[in-house]
C-alpha cells in the first residue's frame, strides 16, 4: 500500500484532518484511527461530519485498484464533503460480508427444529448515526413432503428477536422454488435505537420456460413484508450478530431450505 501511486494520490488529495480519522491508519489500535479514538472516548463530532468509520473491518478483494477499494482498504466506510473533493459521490455502499454455498448438503432438510439459516456478527458501531444494514439471502425451497407444510422465519439482533412468524400453506409440490430474504435494519440516529424491515418472496411452482419461478401465475402469492414492532434498544456500540433462523413445520427428506448466496451491504 505505501508504495502504491494511486494510494499516495489519495493522500495528498484528502483534507489533512481526514489522517485523524483512520486514513492511513495503521490499524484499529494506532491513535489516528477512528476505532481507537471511540475506544478512548474521544469526541466523535468530527468524526461523524466527515462520515469516517472504523478503520481495518472492511473486505476488500484483492487486485482491485479503483479508488474506491483503496479508500475501503485505508479504513474509510465513506467519505462525504471530503469525498466531493476526490470525486466520490455519497453516500456509499459497501459489501460488509457475502458467502455462498454449491454444496446440496449445506441445506436444511429432515429437520424441524430452529435452525441458522444466515448469521454474521456486525463489528461495533456498525448501525450508528442514521445508518443502514441490508442484507439479502437467496436460495432454493423445496415442499415435496406430501401435503402442505409452514416454515418459522426469524430474524434476531444480538440474541434479541425482531420478528417471529410462521408462514402457513405452503403447498406440496415437487418442483424447486426459488426464495428472496431481504432485511433492513436502520440507526435512527442513535448508537441504541433502530428498526428492521423485511420482504420475503417465494417463487412459484408452476412449470417455466426456462428457470426456476413462474412469474405468470397468480406472482403475488408469496409475496409479504414484515417488520419489527417498532424501534429496538439494542447497543450497537458493542459487536452483535445479525442472526436468520428457519424451522420446518414437519420432518421430512422432501422438505429442506437451501441458502445458495448472501450479501450484507452497508450504507
Amino acid at each position: 500500500m505505501a508504495n502504491n501511486p494511486l494510494t499516495s494520490k489519495l493522500k495528498n488529495r484528502i483534507p489533512r484532518g481526514l489522517a485523524d480519522f483512520g486514513i492511513g491508519a495503521k490499524g484499529p489500535n494506532d491513535p489516528r484511527s477512528y476505532r481507537a479514538s471511540m475506544r478512548a472516548g474521544a469526541p466523535k463530532s468530527a468524526g461523524d461530519g466527515l462520515g469516517v468509520g472504523t478503520a481495518g473491518e472492511l473486505e476488500v478483494d484483492p487486485g482491485q485498484a479503483s479508488l474506491l477499494d483503496t479508500v475501503m482498504s485505508a479504513g474509510a466506510e465513506q467519505l462525504q464533503e471530503a469525498g466531493r473533493g476526490i470525486g466520490l459521490g455519497t453516500p456509499i455502499a459497501w459489501g460488509l460480508h457475502r458467502q455462498a454455498s454449491t454444496n446440496a448438503a449445506d441445506a436444511i432438510v429432515n429437520d424441524n427444529t430452529e435452525r441458522t439459516l444466515y448469521t454474521y456478527t456486525l463489528p461495533e458501531y456498525t448501525l450508528i448515526d442514521l445508518r443502514t444494514v441490508r442484507l439479502r439471502l437467496l436460495g432454493e425451497y423445496l415442499n415435496d413432503s406430501g401435503l402442505a407444510r409452514q416454515m418459522t422465519l426469524r430474524v434476531k439482533l444480538g440474541g434479541t428477536t425482531l420478528y417471529d412468524d410462521a408462514i402457513t400453506g405452503i403447498t406440496n409440490d415437487p418442483a424447486i422454488r426459488p426464495f428472496q430474504i431481504e432485511i433492513v435494519l436502520a440507526s435512527l440516529g442513535t448508537s441504541s435505537d433502530q428498526e428492521m424491515w423485511g420482504h420475503l418472496r417465494l417463487g412459484n411452482v408452476a412449470a417455466t420456460t426456462t428457470g426456476l419461478g413462474d412469474i405468470d401465475s397468480n406472482p403475488f402469492a408469496q409475496n409479504r413484508h414484515f417488520s419489527s414492532s417498532g424501534s429496538t434498544t439494542i447497543d450497537m456500540t458493542q459487536a452483535r450478530a445479525l442472526a436468520v433462523t428457519v424451522q420446518h413445520g414437519a420432518v421430512s427428506g422432501s422438505l429442506s431450505i437451501w441458502l445458495r448466496h448472501a450479501l450484507l451491504e452497508v450504507y
